[in-house]
C-alpha cells in the first residue's frame, strides 16, 4: 500500500461506510437487491445492476449513485423515503472524487478474516514499543559526518554499500535555508551563506520563523476561519488560535506543553491573565473543524463532531486513524471498538456546541480575563444594562399591549436601552470549549449508528498502549486525556512529532505517512535515528528549536539535490536532498517579497468586514463567498474559508484544511503554468518589482543580476544573460522579464 493510501481507506471507514450502512444496504445489500445493485463490497457497485456501474471512480457528476441521490431525476432518486442532507451528499460526492477506495474486496457472505493486530500483538509493533535511545553508530568515513544525525544516516549508507552525494552549492543551500526556516526567499545581500551555525541561529529567533512553522501546524490542526457546507458560518476569532501558535513558534513552548494547552487548556492552572488567555485559546483546535451547524438530528450533529475531534488527536497527535473503530474494532490497527467509545466518552463529556436544540447550533465563545480596570468598566455597563432592561420592563407591564409603537415615555425608554446595548465595548472572545455538568462514559453505537445504543463504555485512553491515567467521575477526562499523549512514557507522541519536523525539514519523513503510524502505514527508513531524536528531544525539553538545529546543522541537510546516480532512486537511504517544489504560500509571498509589497506586520484580526458581522448568522456566509483578496499580508494570514481560497492557493496544493495535513500533496498541472503566465496578480506584482529594479541608478546589465537575486537567489547564466539583454533595453520590457522569472522551474523549486 502507498504512502498516502490509508488517508483515503480512513474517510471510507469513518464517513462513507456508516453511510452506506444507514441509508442503502438495507434495499442494496441482500441476497434479493433492488434494480441488482449490492452496496455491500467493492465487486457489487463496480458491476453495478440493471443500469450498469454505480459509480466512475473520480468522476462524481458521470456516477449513477451521485446523480441518484442528488435528487435530479424523478426516475433516479435515492434513498427513496427521503433525500440525504448536503453535507452527506458531499461525503459521497468526495469518496468518489478520491477514486471511490473500498477495502470490501469480499461479498460479505465470504468475507476473509479481519487483518487487524489484536491489542497483545499490537504492543509488539514498532510503533506501540516505548522509544528506545539507541547508542550512536560507530561509521567507517568518520570525517565526512558533522553530527550524529549523520552517524545514523552514513551508518544506513554504509550497510548497503551506498555513499553520500557532494554537498550543496552556497547560494543553493542559502535558499534552501531561507525558504524551510522561514517561508522567505534571501535577501540578495544574504545569498552566500558564511557561517551556517550563526545563519539558522539567525532565522530561528525570527518571527518569519514562527510564521512559517505555525503555517506547518494549522495544517495539521486543519485551521479555518469558516465552518464550510453550502451555508457557512464565519468563525471571526479563530484568528487567535493563529496567533497562539505562531507565538507558541516564537517563544519554543515546549511540546508537551503546547499539546496539553490545546487539548486541555481551560482545565490547567494559570498565574497570570496572560497564562490564563493562552490556554483558552488553544483549546480552538478541538473547535475548529468543519461542522454543518444545521444539523437538525442533534445527537448526529454531536457525535460527528467527536468523531471529527477523534480523528484529528489520532492523526495530528499519535499517527493513527481512530476514526475508523467508530463502526466496528479497525479492521488494521489494534484499536478495538471499545476502545474508540472509551475516548469518545471523554468529548461526550466536553461541550464543543452551545446550544443543542436551537435549529441552528453554534460553538462555544468564551470570554477572555481582562485587567481589574477594564473588568470594572465591564461591570459597571452590565449594571447600567440591567437597570435599564428593569425600566422598559416595568414600563411595559403599566401600558397596554403595542405601546411600543404608539407610547412616548416606553420608546423613549426602549432607544436608550438600544443605545447602551450598541455603545458596549465587546469582551474579547476565543472558540473553546467546556467540560459538561454531568461527565459520564457513553455507550457503543452499533454500526456507528448514533441511536443504535449499545454497552456503556466508561471513560479511558487506547489499550493498547498500557496503563493511563484514571479519570475522576466528576471530570471529562481531558487533562487525563493530555496528560497521557503528553507523557515521555507515550510510544507515539514524541515519535510522530519529530516525524514531522524532518519532513517539514526534508519534505519527506522518516516514515513517510506522516499521519499514519499504523499498520498500512509506512515503515521508518530509519528506525534507530528516528527513536534517537525523539528521545534526545524529550531530553532538551521538547524544545522545537533544538530540533530543527540539529537536523539543519548535520551535512545530510546540506547535501545537494541531485541525485548522484540511481543506487539511491527514492532517496529512502538519504544520499541526497530531495528536490522540493515552494508550496503555495511560499510562492505567493516570493513574488510579493519580489515585488516589495509584501506586508510583515505580525498576528491580528485579517478578514474584512468580520469586525460588523454576526459570526453565528447565516448571512456571515456573503463575506466568505463575495471575498476578494486583496492583502500583501503574508500567506499565513490570508482568510483561509473552507469554500473560497485563493486563486493561487487552490491551484498549486493548498492543504486541504477539512482534516489534518502532515504533508501537502503536489501536483504538476497545466492550469500552474497558465496561472504564473496570466493572472493578474503575477502580472501587478511583476510591474511592481520592475518599478522597484528601475528606481535604482544602474545599468541594465546590474538590473538583471539583481532580478535574478531577488527572484532566484543566484546571478544569470552567460546563456540566460544573453538570451535575455537584448530585449531589457526598453524599460517597459522589465514586468515581462518578472513574469518569465515567476514562472521558471527555478523559481519554484528548491534545489
Amino acid at each position: 500500500m502507498g504512502a498516502h493510501a490509508a488517508e483515503p481507506l480512513a474517510f471510507f471507514e469513518s464517513k462513507v461506510r456508516p453511510l452506506l450502512v444507514e441509508h442503502c444496504v438495507k434495499c442494496h445489500g441482500g441476497e434479493k437487491t433492488k434494480g441488482g445493485l449490492r452496496l455491500t463490497h467493492r465487486a457489487g457497485w463496480e458491476t453495478g445492476g440493471e443500469s450498469g456501474p454505480a459509480l466512475v471512480p473520480g468522476q462524481p457528476d458521470a456516477s449513477l449513485l451521485i446523480k441518484a441521490v442528488r435528487y435530479r431525476d424523478d426516475d433516479l432518486a435515492m434513498p427513496p423515503e427521503r433525500k440525504l442532507g448536503d453535507a452527506q451528499i458531499a461525503v459521497l460526492e468526495e469518496w468518489v472524487r478520491l477514486g471511490a477506495p473500498d477495502p470490501r474486496e469480499a461479498a460479505p457472505a465470504v468475507e476473509s478474516k479481519s487483518k487487524a493486530l489484536t491489542v497483545e500483538e499490537g504492543k509488539k509493533f514498532w510503533a506501540w514499543q516505548p522509544v528506545a535511545k539507541p547508542a550512536v553508530p560507530v561509521v567507517k568515513d568518520t570525517a565526512w559526518p558533522r553530527n550524529d544525525v549523520d552517524r545514523f544516516v552514513l551508518a544506513e549508507m554504509e550497510a548497503r554499500g551506498l555513499k553520500p552525494g557532494p554537498d550543496a552549492a552556497p547560494a543553493a543551500l542559502t535558499r534552501r535555508l531561507h525558504f524551510t526556516l522561514t517561508g522567505l526567499p534571501p535577501s540578495p545581500e544574504d545569498s552566500q551563506i558564511i557561517n551556517l551555525k550563526s545563519q539558522i541561529q539567525n532565522l530561528l529567533a525570527s518571527p518569519r520563523f514562527a510564521e512559517r512553522f505555525a503555517s506547518h501546524w494549522l495544517d495539521v490542526a486543519r485551521f479555518a476561519e469558516s465552518s464550510g457546507g453550502g451555508r457557512t458560518l464565519l468563525f471571526k476569532d479563530s484568528w487567535r488560535y493563529r496567533d497562539y501558535v505562531a507565538a507558541a513558534f516564537q517563544e519554543d513552548s515546549p511540546f508537551d506543553q503546547f499539546l496539553r494547552e490545546q487539548i486541555a487548556g481551560d482545565l490547567l492552572p494559570f498565574e497570570s491573565n496572560a497564562q490564563r488567555e493562552r490556554q483558552i485559546v488553544a483549546t480552538a483546535f478541538l473547535a475548529l473543524g468543519p461542522t454543518n451547524y444545521e444539523e437538525q438530528d442533534k445527537q448526529q450533529l454531536r457525535f460527528d463532531i467527536i468523531d471529527e475531534q477523534l480523528d484529528t488527536i489520532g492523526k495530528a497527535l499519535m499517527g493513527q486513524t481512530i476514526g475508523c473503530a467508530r463502526c466496528h474494532d479497525h479492521k488494521f490497527d489494534p484499536i478495538p471498538q471499545r476502545d474508540y467509545y472509551a475516548l469518545a466518552g471523554i468529548f461526550a463529556s466536553t461541550r464543543t456546541l452551545h446550544n443543542y436544540t436551537d435549529n441552528v447550533a453554534r460553538w462555544i465563545d468564551a470570554p477572555l480575563p481582562v485587567s481589574t480596570e477594564e473588568e470594572v468598566t465591564f461591570a459597571a455597563h452590565d449594571v447600567k444594562v440591567s437597570a435599564q432592561s428593569k425600566a422598559v420592563e416595568a414600563l411595559r407591564a403599566q401600558k397596554p399591549d403595542g405601546a411600543e409603537k404608539t407610547d412616548p415615555e416606553l420608546k423613549e425608554a426602549l432607544r436608550k436601552l438600544a443605545e447602551l446595548r450598541k455603545s458596549a465595548r465587546p469582551r474579547p472572545l476565543a472558540m473553546s470549549v467546556r467540560d459538561d455538568e454531568k461527565p459520564s462514559g457513553t455507550e457503543i453505537r452499533v454500526r456507528g449508528l448514533v441511536h443504535q445504543k449499545g454497552a456503556l463504555v466508561p471513560r479511558g485512553m487506547l489499550t493498547v498502549a498500557g496503563a493511563a491515567p484514571a479519570i475522576p467521575d466528576n471530570r471529562s477526562g481531558r487533562l487525563q486525556l493530555a496528560q497521557w499523549l503528553a507523557s515521555p512514557a507515550h510510544p507515539l507522541t514524541a515519535r510522530v512529532y519529530v516525524n514531522r519536523i524532518w519532513c517539514w525539514l526534508t519534505g519527506e519523513g522518516l516514515v513517510r505517512s506522516v499521519d499514519n503510524f499504523g499498520v498500512t502505514g509506512d515503515r521508518p527508513t530509519h528506525p534507530a535515528l528516528l527513536d534517537w531524536l525523539a528521545a534526545r528531544f524529550m531530553e532538551e525539553g521538547w524544545s522545537t528549536k533544538w530540533l530543527v538545529r540539529e537536523i539543519t546543522s548535520s551535512r545530510t541537510w546540506s547535501l545537494a539535490a541531485a541525485a548522484p546516480g540511481t543506487a539511491d532512486p527514492d532517496n529512502r537511504w538519504l544520499t541526497h536532498a530531495h528536490r522540493r517544489r515552494l508550496d503555495a504560500g511560499q510562492l505567493r509571498d516570493s513574488i510579493l517579497a519580489a515585488a516589495g509589497t509584501l506586508d510583515l506586520t505580525v498576528g491580528g484580526p485579517n478578514i474584512r468586514g468580520a469586525g460588523e458581522i454576526d459570526a453565528n448568522d447565516t448571512a456571515s456566509q456573503n463575506v466568505e463567498y463575495g471575498y476578494v483578496f486583496k492583502d500583501t499580508r503574508r500567506s499565513l494570514y490570508t482568510p483561509a474559508f473552507r469554500n473560497r481560497r485563493h486563486e493561487l492557493f487552490e491551484t498549486f496544493d493548498f492543504a486541504d484544511i477539512n482534516a489534518t495535513a502532515g504533508r501537502r500533496h503536489t501536483s504538476t498541472v497545466a492550469p500552474q503554468a497558465l496561472f504564473m503566465m496570466n493572472h493578474p496578480f503575477v502580472h501587478e506584482q511583476a510591474r511592481k518589482a520592475s518599478e522597484r529594479l528601475l528606481a535604482s541608478n544602474e545599468s541594465s546589465a546590474a538590473r538583471l543580476d539583481r532580478a535574478f537575486l531577488i527572484t532566484l537567489g543566484r546571478l544569470p547564466s552567460d546563456a540566460e544573460r544573453a538570451a535575455m539583454m537584448p530585449a531589457l533595453s526598453q524599460e517597459d520590457a522589465w514586468p515581462h522579464a518578472f513574469v518569465a522569472l515567476f514562472g521558471c522551474a527555478d523559481f519554484r523549486y528548491l534545489e
